[in-house]
């Protein structure tokens, strides 16, 4: 399934796969899921921001710190993710 509206996500989209996820992590408790953003250029931190904060109101900080994993294809993209991951949790470590 594809979360982008005219092949660019949108913060829209960010929600859209934010409760696609909480659907899928919530099957089961020992479920963890891998979200492949490899094809997608120019995604801002906001929508990783926005992704985060609405898996965290569903399922709580643990879910995105432990069942919460991504497939990249850059390393920019590896950066703005655990940049967002942080700022939303809280860590002082990005």
């Amino acid at each position: 399934m594809r979360y982008a509206q005219d092949g660019r996500p949108d913060l829209s989209s960010a929600r859209a796969l934010a409760q696609a996820v909480i659907a899928a992590l919530a099957e089961n408790a020992d479920n963890e899921i891998c979200v492949d953003v490899r094809d997608l250029r120019g995604v801002s931190s906001s929508f990783y921001n926005l992704f985060f904060q609405v898996v965290v109101d569903g399922l709580g900080a643990e879910a995105v710190r432990f069942r919460v994993h991504f497939e990249t294809a850059a390393p920019v993209q590896e950066s703005i993710i655990a940049r967002s991951r942080s700022a939303v949790l809280g860590d002082e470590a990005a």
